[in-house]
């Protein structure tokens, strides 16, 4: 689900990620959000996020995982 006008070129949804490709021209900033559907109560380990650029290894980002709380 895109939120903040964002608009990915493509949406890739499978069952272990979720990938975006959108362009990107360096000033901008964008804000995904994923839908997910609890199943079983528990305590789980939500991963990390990786932003790759496609064709230049230079520009990487990621963002810590954290635990998530299903009740």
């Amino acid at each position: 689900e895109k939120t903040n006008g964002t608009n990915p070129t493509y949406t890739d949804i499978r069952d272990d990620r979720v990938m975006w490709f959108f362009n990107y021209n360096g000033n901008s900033e964008h804000r995904f959000c994923v839908k997910i559907n609890a199943v079983t109560k528990g305590e789980y380990d939500f991963p990390g996020t990786v932003l790759e650029a496609m064709y230049d290894n230079n520009y990487r980002a990621y963002k810590k995982g954290g635990k998530v709380k299903v009740s």
